[in-house]
This record gives structure tokens, C-alpha cells and sequence, in this order.
């Protein structure tokens, strides 16, 4: 049997039952529901084929070409769902809900399988997460310049239940010249928007929302314009933290990083350090001197380029909390309790 549902149901429904693209491998690799698994009905080459077809032809030679490419696959559409899922219950989505879902909801769904579609499938899937990225959220701000344990504080906030998303887990990347190193490779940016839009929508609209200060773009990945608006404009909590704490945040998350990492690093902002400061710090990595390079870093490139994003906020909006240690619960029960307007 195969259903049809509206996206914000089907984005429910994802969440009890397994979800299966049958679009291209190209596709999928460029931006999918996150959790979604790949069925393709065509292959990248076969969809190729097709689409030529049907410009030179029209839909029905393009129809009948692609029924000769599914044919021989039918037992194997089935065996891989079989493969993946003991649940009778599933859901499919194309690009905008057409015959390629279609087509697979009813061989499922012949099989046993109650198979529920998508309404504009993946298409008004994509049209929702953007449009939800749209709608307020009163969100507040961890700031601090570089080491202030910023990542470590929203981690304990969530831990205290409190709603936050982690963007630099979304996109990969903790957002400096390092922050690459000992990261998987980063979504797509298209992938990054879907993470980012149900993270967005999975959180009340009322409700508190935590952030880390970062920039607009985070490796390659930029964030969405209106969130990063929302950001820039929202209540900011300054970690104030003594740069000696600082320079041992670093040491802790980098010390056990590879050396050429560091290195390769370090090489990227050569012309932002100056020759002088590069050598030296190169000098000290070699040397295994991590504290005395954290420090050099902080003072040269990291501490200068966040005080010049903080110096662009309105300083009402910026509250400073003063820290004397590495404590990042007692950091987040405080937050937790702060009043800002």
C-alpha cells in the first residue's frame, strides 16, 4: 500500500521509519534528508539517457526506456530495503514527488510494505526547511575569543537540557584555519541548509536558543543569510576568559594533532601572521613548544580578527561573564540562569 502525506508530516514520520531516496547517486551525494538512504532507481548514466529521450522523443520513449532499465532491478530494489529494515513501514521520496517515487512506493508497496510519499517530494522538502530557517527564534549567543571553550559550554548547556545547535558539528569544521583538522570532509553546502533547517525546526519557536558566536562562513560552508542576521543581532553572552586558560583549551583540543596538520595550518595564514611570526611558529611546533605557540597564535591571528567582529556588535547586546576556570558546567549553569534582554 502506498500513502501520500504533507512534508511537515513526513518530516514526523521520518523519525519512527526509514527513508529512501530513489534518486541518482549524484543527486543524493549533493543534498538528501538527512538519514535518508539511497534506493536509486536510475543510475546517474540511466537519468542521462532518459533526459535525452525525452527532449528528442517525448515522455512516453522516455517512459519505456526507463521501464527497461527498472525491469531487471525490481527484485533488487526490494532486497536492498529488505536488507536494511526489519519495518514494514517506509518512506519514499524523488525530486518532486513524481513517477520515480511513485513507481518504487508501488513495488513496495505490492511486496507488503505500507510506503508513504512525499506531496512536491524532495523539492517541497527543501522549499519548507528554507522557509522554517525564516521564522524568529529568540536565540542567544556564546561568544569568546578563541580557546574560551565556547564549543565545550554549548555542549554542557544541552546536557542541562537546554535547546542549542551546534553549527560547527553541522558543517564539519570548528571555523578558523585549523579548524579542518581531524574533521570528516564537510557537507555540501546544499546538505548543510537541510541539517541546519531541521535542527532549526526541531526546537519549539518560544523556546531559548543557544548558538556559538561564528562567522558567516565556516570552512566552505556559509551560514543561511537569515540566521546569520538573527545572530549578528542577538543578545551575546562574552566568555572572559585569561588568556593562560585560553592557551590550555588549545594545547587540549591540538596536542595530539598530527604535526604536518599543524603545519599545513599554520602555512595558510603565513600571510596573516607575517614572515617573522610564521617562522616562529613553525619554530615552536617543531620544538614541541604547543603552549608558547597557542599563546603566539591567540596574540598574532585569532585574538585580533574576533575583536574586530565583536567591536561591529552593538555593545548593549554584548554581556560579559568572567571566567577564572576550566569548569564549563558551572560555566553553563550559569548561563542557564542569566536573564538577558
Amino acid at each position: 500500500m502506498q500513502l501520500l502525506c504533507s512534508v511537515p508530516d513526513f518530516l514526523v514520520k521520518r523519525q519512527s521509519m526509514p527513508v529512501f531516496d530513489v534518486r541518482t547517486p549524484a543527486e543524493f551525494a549533493n543534498g538528501h534528508i538527512p538519514g535518508a538512504i539511497n534506493l536509486p532507481l536510475f543510475s546517474d548514466q540511466e537519468r542521462h539517457e532518459i533526459g535525452l529521450i525525452y527532449a528528442q522523443e517525448g515522455k512516453k520513449p522516455a517512459i519505456l526506456k526507463g521501464l527497461d532499465f527498472v525491469g531487471p532491478k525490481m527484485r533488487m530494489l526490494v532486497d536492498q530495503v529488505l536488507a536494511v529494515t526489519n519495518s514494514r513501514v517506509v518512506g519514499v521520496y524523488c525530486w518532486r514527488g513524481g513517477m520515480r517515487s511513485d513507481a518504487v512506493a508501488w513495488l513496495l508497496g505490492f511486496y507488503g510494505f505500507t510506503a508513504w510519499r512525499v506531496e512536491g517530494g524532495y523539492k517541497s522538502i527543501r522549499r519548507t526547511l528554507l522557509a522554517e530557517m525564516m521564522q524568529p527564534r529568540p536565540v542567544r549567543i556564546i561568544g569568546g575569543r578563541t580557546g574560551s571553550g565556547k564549543t565545550q559550554v554549548l555542549h554542557e548547556l544541552q546536557g542541562l537540557g537546554e535547546p542549542v545547535i551546534d553549527l560547527e558539528e553541522l558543517a564539519h569544521h570548528k571555523g578558523s584555519a585549523f579548524g579542518d583538522i581531524d574533521e570528516p570532509p564537510q557537507p555540501t553546502q546544499e546538505q548543510f541548509d537541510n541539517l541546519l533547517g531541521l535542527s532549526w525546526l526541531s526546537h519549539p519557536q518560544e523556546s531559548r536558543l543557544w548558538l556559538e558566536d561564528e562567522s558567516h562562513f565556516t570552512g566552505s560552508i556559509q551560514i543561511n543569510e537569515h540566521i546569520w542576521k538573527v545572530m549578528r543581532q542577538a543578545p551575546v553572552v562574552y566568555l572572559d576568559v585569561p588568556e593562560e586558560l585560553r592557551a590550555d583549551n588549545l594545547v587540549d583540543s591540538y596536542g595530539r594533532t598530527d604535526r604536518e596538520n599543524l603545519k599545513r595550518s599554520i602555512l595558510k595564514i603565513r600571510e596573516k601572521l607575517g614572515g617573522a611570526d610564521t617562522k616562529l611558529a613553525l619554530d615552536l611546533l617543531e620544538k614541541d613548544r604547543y603552549h608558547d605557540l597557542a599563546i603566539l597564535l591567540l596574540r598574532r591571528y585569532y585574538d585580533p580578527g574576533y575583536d574586530y567582529g565583536l567591536a561591529r556588535r552593538s555593545p548593549e547586546t554584548i554581556h560579559r561573564v568572567v571566567v577564572t576556570d576550566r569548569d564549563f558546567r558551572k560555566i553553563a549553569l550559569k548561563l542557564k540562569d542569566l536573564t538577558l534582554s
